[in-house]
């Protein structure tokens, strides 16, 4: 069958793991997901900023209050 027109169904992929360089000295207070619309646990090693999130589906978000 072809697929013609809007996507039909969303497939999430697997877990992401996403770095953000944060400037020297600074230190992520609260980080969230905005589309899944909770906090998450993250890692820091000098100024990376390491989220994993287990599974997106079509977007997410990803807010660091410093």
């Amino acid at each position: 069958m072809m697929m013609k027109g809007p996507f039909r169904e969303l497939i999430p992929v697997g877990e992401q793991r996403m770095t953000v360089r944060l400037p020297a000295g600074a230190k992520a207070r609260r980080v969230q997901l905005l589309v899944a619309g909770r906090e998450v646990p993250v890692a820091q090693e000098r100024t990376r900023l390491i989220v994993t999130e287990p599974s997106v589906r079509d977007l997410e978000v990803v807010a660091v209050d410093l």
